[in-house]
């Protein structure tokens, strides 16, 4: 997620990262390296080995040059699942990038209360540590241990998003995805 979170603030403050804004080149896959015939059989097997899973799209240097779906468009809605975690590290890079958040100040700071039980260690919780999933889940000192986590360190940044921006993160989603489209 720290990544995503600086890939954002890069792409925010130096022009954008990858095609830009717009849609993307489709491009032969052996123009870029790559063999159709070995993607379309990739594809095949995703299908088949992760049948919940629906689409399989390959870019290479700026453009798409593998897009398949089975049982489904690319007009189907899917559940964001884990990639949800990307999209707020995202939105934190460019509130970082915009000035409004210090990266490795503690979420104290900002008088924000916890949502989960951090324990001893919440006066010392930074974005950082959430973003780089090693916040220690209140039973370590931050930055000491990874711990996975799907939940709490979600809704932290969530909470620390709004708070900085004063607006819904799901309004800010859209404010920055709507200028990445036009």
């Amino acid at each position: 997620m720290l990544l995503a979170a600086h890939l954002a603030a890069q792409a925010h403050t130096h022009g954008g990262l990858g095609p830009g804004p717009g849609p993307w080149a489709h491009e032969p896959a052996e123009l870029h390296s790559l063999s159709s015939a070995a993607l379309d059989e990739a594809a095949e097997r995703l299908s088949r080995e992760l049948p919940h899973r629906y689409c399989f799209l390959v870019a290479k240097d700026g453009a798409v040059v593998h897009e398949s779906y089975s049982a489904n468009s690319s007009e189907t809605l899917y559940s964001m699942d884990s990639a949800m975690k990307l999209g707020t590290a995202a939105l934190i890079g460019i509130a970082h990038a915009d000035g409004m958040l210090d990266l490795d100040a503690p979420l104290a700071e900002y008088g924000l209360e916890p949502t989960a039980d951090w324990g001893p260690y919440w006066p010392l919780v930074t974005t950082r540590h959430l973003l780089s999933m090693v916040s220690g889940l209140g039973q370590k000192p931050p930055g000491t241990a990874f711990a996975y986590d799907s939940g709490s360190h979600l809704q932290e940044l969530i909470w620390l998003l709004e708070h900085v921006t004063r607006e819904a993160s799901v309004h800010r989603s859209e404010e920055h995805t709507s200028e990445l489209q036009s």
